[in-house]
């Protein structure tokens, strides 16, 4: 969209464009496009040389235009050739923009045709209005050297409305001191600019320039006058000058110290420890310190200036010479440059150059200058570190977090199968896919290179150039800048492959083993162990030939072979060619060929390992091994494969064993049928034997009781009487004979407390007795009295034959059963 300020001049018919720094059109109203002849995205972007011709941008339009950006108007009435009216006579006036007194940002340029046809001039008053709107200085149209018509920025300069100075004379804007000679300035002029006094509302005066100009406009002679206050332009000048004063003062105490500085600088360049020199734009050395004169073998810097004519002659390689003066030529500057010098006795020293070009405005050299720092003793140390770096076991790198290997030594070029660091770094641009098997180990690494900034002994396992697998382990760490910033990965890779496989050797030998332990059946752990050969040894496929009664091979277990295959290979019968190789105790790996294996080549196997499996020195199977795609089996897995083969003659044999041990099982088992009826007889009658005597027993047991009773009852109690009668001394000896006898008699009886006929009741009492209880107690448990507790123990001595001796009640019962 069009600037305001060019619009209101296309009502002009003022050719205008604005012009920023570059002299680039940023913007132009439809009077400057139609006098060029092209239209606005013709002339916007495009430079003044491109519009008007360099011969004409050159000749006064820059000038002028760079002056304008100063912060100043430009006037200028030239002839101009405009592509569509052709030659003309022109008024050019230039003005900043913006204009507030800091750096214009660029140029509002207005061109007036002085020779414009009649019909193409407008009404005065229509274009004043539109002139004054646009401008930012007070407008002013005079005539007679009386004030016409004033724009809106007549009252916010003067201080009082426009209309109010219609009909006075210009001379009252003028202080009175400075009218005169403000007068006479333009009086007979054309135009030009001047600075004087003004005077504003209520007699205030302030610094004004006036531009002013005659123009015939309607048949009428006017003066334009285009008044700017200076106020702020004096303030600044006032203030520029005070700090002009201040900048002397300041270049002087600056002088100074400068001075200082330079003792000081002077000391340091002579001082340092590294060498500082000057050479001028023929390579002749023309100024050195000290520290550069020792460096080359001298005592004193003008010793070296004096011999050393060339610095290109120190060079032990003349294309480092040629190098930095290509540099210099280029980019005018050549830092960290490492050369070999020559010293002054012919010895060799390496030093670290930094250089730059110094050069004039049109960028011819003036001279070089720059420093050389001593790295002998470093470059020594490089050397030695070098060597190391070279000549190591293990491998070692620098890589980015990205992946991308920037550094290898040759041992880890080796480690990986190629033949130099070179050829591993152009095929290690992302080693997380073209190097890692398992690309989350690496994943795994950057986590732990973030969290802790290094990891020990992680292990990787990566792909070599002939795509088999390494087992490695990693030591590295984060290298990073002064800021933090991760710069580099750099660390150090072992081969741990064998170990790796020696270790998943063990562990597959331990898993097979625990596998096998909890595998009951043979022919499953027949099966177990083939499978397992077949993963480790990376074939496809696999059988067992168990070799029978008739020296023949017989296939009892297989893996992946096809069906007819398997038909064909079943039986492998003596003397044949393959059995021949089955019974050789030497483990052979081949490649089948149709004359040597038929069956196997035309099963499209490319490679073959026969294992023989041996007990007792002797050859009692065989397993075999096939792969399309394979060509051979490593050393390591064979010697894995010499295991399983173990594994397998041990469960045939363990096979040999458990079928005796089943016939002998079977055998066991029909006897055992046989032993358990006989058995099963014998309890029968055992438990018949059981019953009579129990029931004999029991009859036992009545028949005492009752031989008791009867005695106690029946006989006792009569011999009691008889006692009491009249006997002779004869006759009561006899009875008591008697008495004693059947109390004998009935002592093997009396064991048994049952055969004393007591009563429940008296068997409580009987068993709270031998407990050791009093007959309070007994009573209280019993729920009874003291007295019939008495009687019942007074009866129970009767029943046991003790009532009439002092026998311990409690001593018999415990004696009894």
């Amino acid at each position: 969209m069009k600037d305001s300020g060019l619009f209101a001049l296309d009502i002009l018919d003022v050719a205008a464009a604005w012009i920023n720094r570059e002299y680039i059109h940023k913007n132009a109203n439809n009077r400057y496009c139609s006098a060029v002849n092209r239209l606005l995205d013709e002339v916007v972007n495009r430079s003044l040389a491109d519009i008007w011709g360099s011969e004409t941008f050159d000749t006064y339009l820059k000038t002028d235009v760079d002056r304008c950006l100063s912060g100043h108007q430009v006037h200028r009435e030239t002839s101009l050739d405009f592509p569509a009216p052709g030659l003309r006579l022109c008024k050019i006036l230039y003005h900043p923009y913006p204009d507030t007194g800091g750096v214009p940002t660029g140029a509002i340029v207005m061109i007036h045709d002085l020779v414009e046809p009649e019909a193409e001039k407008v009404n005065l008053q229509t274009s004043f209005e539109y002139l004054t709107e646009a401008s930012r200085e007070a407008i002013i149209l005079v005539r007679d050297g009386v004030i016409e018509e004033t724009g809106e920025t007549f009252g916010r300069l003067f201080g009082y409305a426009g209309k109010d100075a219609r009909g006075k004379p210009i001379s009252d804007l003028i202080a009175p001191d400075q009218r005169t000679q403000s007068m006479e300035q333009i009086q007979g002029q054309a135009g030009g600019i001047f600075k004087t006094v003004g005077l504003r509302h209520e007699n205030l005066r302030f610094p004004m320039e006036v531009n002013f100009r005659r123009v015939h406009l309607e048949g009428r002679e006017l003066t334009v006058w285009a008044v700017r206050d200076l106020t702020k332009f004096e303030e600044i000048k006032h203030q520029v000058e005070a700090y002009q004063k201040h900048l002397e003062q300041m270049v002087r105490a600056q002088t100074q110290r400068i001075e200082k500085r330079e003792s000081k600088y002077r000391s340091f360049y002579e001082n340092a420890i590294e060498g500082m020199f000057r050479v001028d734009a023929n390579g002749r050395l023309v100024s050195a310190n000290t520290a550069l004169a020792k460096m080359y073998g001298y005592d004193r810097p003008e010793d070296l200036i004096r011999t050393a004519s060339d610095l290109g002659d120190v060079y032990t390689k003349p294309k480092d010479g040629g190098k930095v003066t290509k540099l210099l030529q280029n980019q005018g500057v050549a830092r960290d440059l490492e050369t070999e010098l020559y010293t002054k006795d012919g010895g060799r020293r390496w030093a670290r150059m930094n250089v730059r070009a110094e050069k004039d405005k049109d960028g011819r050299i003036l001279y070089y200058e720059g420093t050389l720092e001593d790295i002998t003793e470093k470059k020594w140390a490089e050397d030695k570190y070098r060597n190391i770096f070279l000549n190591a076991t293990e491998g070692i790198f620098q890589i980015t977090p990205e992946g991308r290997c920037f550094n290898a030594n040759p041992a880890l070029a080796r480690i990986h199968g190629f033949n130099s660091p070179e050829e591993l770094m152009q095929n290690a641009t992302d080693i997380s896919t073209q190097l890692h098997v398992d690309v989350e180990t690496w994943y795994n690494y950057l986590a732990l290179m973030e969290e802790n900034g290094y990891v020990r002994n992680h292990l990787w396992k990566m792909y070599r150039k002939d795509g088999s697998i390494a087992w490695l382990s990693c030591n590295a760490r984060v290298v990073r800048d002064e800021t933090g910033q991760v710069l580099y990965h750099e660390g150090t890779i072992q081969d741990i492959t064998d170990k790796q496989l020696m270790v998943d050797q063990i562990l597959m030998q331990r898993d097979l083993a625990l596998r096998l332990a909890q595998t009951g059946a043979v022919d499953a752990g027949l099966a177990l162990v083939l499978e397992t050969a077949v993963k480790a040894s990376g074939m496809e496929s696999g059988g067992v030939w168990l070799k029978g009664p008739g020296e023949d091979m017989k296939l009892i277990s297989s893996i992946n072979f096809s069906p007819a295959f398997e038909k064909k290979c079943s039986f492998m019968a003596v003397g044949s060619r393959h059995w021949k190789r089955m019974m050789n105790k030497i483990r052979m790996v081949m490649a089948p060929t149709r004359e040597s294996m038929p069956n196997i080549h035309e099963e499209g196997y490319k490679c073959a390992a026969v294992i023989p499996i041996l007990h007792d020195g002797r050859v009692i199977a065989s397993f075999n091994l096939f792969s399309r795609t394979k060509d051979t089996i490593s050393e390591q897995v064979l010697i894995n494969l010499d295991f399983l083969a173990g594994q397998l003659g041990s469960i045939i044999v363990r096979m040999g064993i458990q079928q005796q041990v089943e016939q002998e099982i079977k055998t066991r088992r029909e006897a055992e049928k046989a032993l358990q009826a006989e058995q099963q007889g014998l309890e029968e009658a055992n438990i018949a034997l059981k019953v009579l005597l129990g029931q004999r027993e029991k009859d036992k047991e009545d028949l005492e009781q009752r031989f008791v009773s009867n005695v106690n009852e029946l006989v006792l109690p009569y011999l009691e009487k008889l006692k009491k009668g009249r006997l002779e001394v004869l006759q009561r000896s006899t009875l008591n004979l008697i008495e004693t006898n059947l109390k004998e008699i009935l002592s093997p009886f009396r064991v048994n407390i049952r055969n004393f006929n007591l009563t429940p009741r008296q068997m409580d009492i009987v068993t709270l007795i031998k407990q050791g209880r009093t007959t309070k107690e007994i009573a209280g448990l019993l729920n009874t009295t003291k007295d019939a507790i008495d009687k019942q123990r007074f009866i129970i001595r009767k029943k046991l034959g003790v009532n009439k001796d002092k026998t311990n009640l409690r001593s018999l019962l415990l004696s009894l059963q």
